[in-house]
Parts: C-alpha cells; sequence; structure tokens
C-alpha cells in the first residue's frame, strides 16, 4: 500500500486564498471595451464565457448567446484568459452585438480555467452567474431557462447532449448529465459547462478551486455538499450541447487529467470519501480488462474509446505516487 499523506484541509481551511480581495489583488482583471450596466444597480444575472486561444471555434459559441432573448435583468461578460491569438479581436466584434450590456475583461496572469471563472465573478455583482464555455453551444432559450431556474435554486445544471457538436460514434460514448445530474461518491455534481450559481454561494464556499486544472466541478460540488442546505437542480429546459475531444491522443490526454484530479480530489477530502470494499480488487481486473481490449480495437472508436481508459488509470497511478494517497 502507498502509504497516506495527511489530508490537507478542505472549505474554511484551504491552502489557498478564499477573499474576493485577496483574488483580485493576485489578479488585477482590466476591463477593455464596454456597454456594461451601471454597477451600483445589479442584474439579476451575468453569463460568462471564459476563453483562451479559441479563435477558431468561439465565434459560434458568441453567435449563439447574442441570439438569446428573456425578459430578465442580465448582461453578458467576456474573460480573455490571456490569448495570444486573433481571440481578442473576435471578442471586440461581438460585445457590439450582444442584445444585452456586454463587457470584455481580461486576465492572463494564469492560464486556468478556475482562476479565469474566479476573476469574472470577482468582476460582477449580478445576483446569480452562468457559464458558457468557448467551445460548446447554447440552444435557444438557454439563458431564459437557467435565468429563471436560479430564481428558486442556488446551484443548476444544464441538460447536455452530445450530438450536435461531435461525430456520433463518439456521441454515444458520453451520456452525462442529459437526464440527471452525475454523482460522486453518491453526491450530485452539476458540470461546470452551462452551470448557473448564486454569486453568494460561489463566494460563501469559495470559488472554483485554482489549484484543479480537471475535475474542479467535482470538488465544488462536494464543497457545497457540506453546507448541507443546497440542492443542486438540473434544468431540463436549458440545453447545452458539449463538444466532445476528438481522437485517441485527445482522448489519452483528458483521461490521464481526470484519473490525476480524481486522486487529488480525494487527498484533499479525505476522510469524507473513503475507499469502497473491493476498489482495490475492481482496480486490477481494469487493467487485465485493458491488456485484453488491445486485440480488439479494430475501429477508430474503439481505440479511443481505449486511449481514454488507459490515460484514465494511468492518471490514476500517477496522482497516487504524486498525492501519497491509495485510490484504486
Amino acid at each position: 500500500r502507498i502509504p497516506r499523506r495527511e489530508p490537507e484541509p478542505v472549505i474554511s481551511d484551504r491552502v489557498w486564498p478564499t477573499g474576493t480581495a485577496e483574488r483580485a489583488r493576485r489578479r488585477s482583471p482590466v476591463a477593455s471595451r464596454s456597454t456594461m450596466a451601471d454597477a451600483s444597480d445589479p442584474t439579476e444575472l451575468t453569463v460568462v464565457v471564459t476563453t483562451h486561444n479559441r479563435a477558431d471555434l468561439i465565434d459560434d459559441t458568441l453567435a449563439a448567446l447574442a441570439a438569446q432573448r428573456w425578459n430578465g435583468d442580465w448582461d453578458v461578460l467576456l474573460l480573455d484568459n490571456g490569448s495570444t491569438d486573433h481571440t481578442p479581436e473576435i471578442l471586440e466584434r461581438w460585445v457590439e452585438k450582444m442584445p444585452v450590456p456586454a463587457r470584455i475583461v481580461t486576465a492572463g496572469e494564469r492560464h486556468n480555467p478556475s482562476y479565469a471563472r474566479n476573476a469574472a465573478v470577482d468582476s460582477t455583482t449580478a445576483t446569480s452567474v452562468a457559464f458558457v464555455d468557448d467551445d460548446d453551444l447554447i440552444a435557444d432559450g438557454w439563458v431564459a431557462a437557467i435565468g429563471t431556474a436560479l430564481r428558486t435554486h442556488e446551484l443548476v445544471g444544464s441538460r447536455h447532449e452530445y450530438h450536435r457538436l461531435n461525430h456520433p460514434s463518439f456521441a454515444r460514448e458520453r451520456c452525462g448529465q442529459t437526464a440527471t445530474l452525475n454523482r460522486f461518491y453518491d453526491l450530485p455534481v452539476v458540470s461546470g459547462g452551462g452551470m448557473g450559481c448564486r454569486r453568494a454561494l460561489w463566494l460563501t464556499v469559495g470559488g472554483s478551486n485554482e489549484a484543479f486544472r480537471t475535475g474542479q466541478d467535482i470538488d465544488f460540488a462536494l464543497r457545497v455538499a457540506r453546507i448541507g442546505t443546497v440542492t443542486p437542480h438540473l434544468c431540463l429546459d436549458a440545453e447545452y450541447s458539449v463538444r466532445l475531444r476528438d481522437g485517441a491522443r485527445a482522448a489519452f490526454e483528458q483521461g490521464e487529467r481526470m484519473g490525476r484530479a480524481l486522486v487529488r480530489l480525494r487527498a484533499v477530502h479525505t476522510p469524507a470519501l473513503e475507499t469502497t470494499p473491493g476498489a482495490t480488487r475492481r482496480w486490477l481486473r481494469r487493467w487485465v480488462a485493458l491488456v485484453l481490449r488491445m486485440k480488439k480495437l479494430r475501429s477508430e472508436t474503439q481505440r479511443r474509446r481505449w486511449a481514454g481508459d488507459v490515460g484514465h488509470e494511468l492518471g490514476r497511478l500517477r496522482g497516487m505516487v504524486a498525492h501519497r494517497t491509495w485510490c484504486p
């Protein structure tokens, strides 16, 4: 057995800064072009798109956002996480095309999804925020559905679909958050793509953990669960199209990152997450199954799926060594 290290403190005793003022000092996001409403009159909802070097895809994402209509009070915040391609110019074009007040914020000190989201939330005073990834698409009526749901729920997830942006064989591999929320150690998890959250709740739990580049939505859900009074809600009327990573190499890299993240989650949240009986035996069986599957990799779909699974298990091994935590 790999010896277990002492668990890192969670929530109230986190090892990373929690205050919005402290995060702002570290980040110093600078607003550029803006059609922003008066900040003294906070809006009901801010829709956030964080981006880094997405010039090839973000036009479609922003076009879908510009087509949204809702009778609630909302605005748009486009956060550039230090792009070096033509993304900033694309954002400049779209900020004037939004149907509501919109602005661009630059925060490029760290290229990290959690860092970018924290910077965005620090840059708005809206009652609620909703997040759209820069390579995904929202369906007509998404803003109205999310905004309305946030009037009665503190944490809301979108209904994911995988066919619009992906090859059918890839889309069949994933069915997360299509009818129910995913669960982790029997706790409901709202995926970060298409998530809506009351700003007060975001600040209460300390925002998105910047120590995680992958799995931050699970970490957020575990911290929300510790409050004990928040029940995440899946809004079935808010359709959100997720773009999957294409190719075996991309699947391997994504699986490896997720494997390491799961071990880190276990290390950070121990002893809340205990190993279930028989976990080690099942882990060994998964390795045997991966070896046996090598003989049957005839199609691209099979190779992609196998590469993702291998990456996931290798990521677990690397995570267990790095964090000195047994997490089969």
